[in-house]
């Protein structure tokens, strides 16, 4: 007998369409920009926003410079 887990979320926990109860997943290898969304991090950047990836669009940003954190 084998099983089929449809989940999405981290350890595949949930779903990551904003309809379960993940509240807020932040991937260390994805969804990090040095601006608003559109130029993705590279090493040594300090990172603007980190974009949510439960479903729920629960970005965060640093517009501060001096208190970005470092993108390694």
């Amino acid at each position: 007998m084998s099983s089929v887990f449809s989940q999405s979320g981290p350890g595949g926990v949930e779903q990551t369409n904003g309809s379960s109860d993940l509240g807020w997943w932040l991937k260390a290898d994805e969804g990090v920009y040095e601006d608003a969304g559109s130029d993705v991090a590279e090493t040594g950047d300090g990172v603007y926003q980190w974009n949510d990836a439960s479903g729920n669009a629960i970005h965060i940003q640093q517009s501060s410079y001096s208190r970005r954190p470092e993108y390694v």
